[in-house]
């Protein structure tokens, strides 16, 4: 099927988790507009809240 969701050795970076490492936590810096970059924040921020909270349950901190 797809790709795996998690290494957690980091060595496959062909996972979802690594896919937001990678690329969807930095699309603010690549927009080109004003209202892009404010827009790309605002999401970005919501995808890191995300992503940090699922990295901690699967590490089995919370």
């Amino acid at each position: 099927m797809g790709r795996a969701l998690w290494d957690e050795s980091g060595e496959c970076r062909d996972t979802t988790v690594a896919h937001f490492e990678d690329k969807l936590l930095l699309l603010a810096d690549g927009m080109s507009t004003q209202a892009g970059r404010i827009l790309a924040a605002r999401r970005g921020a919501y995808l890191r809240g995300f992503y940090e909270e699922f990295v901690a349950e699967w590490r089995g901190e919370r």
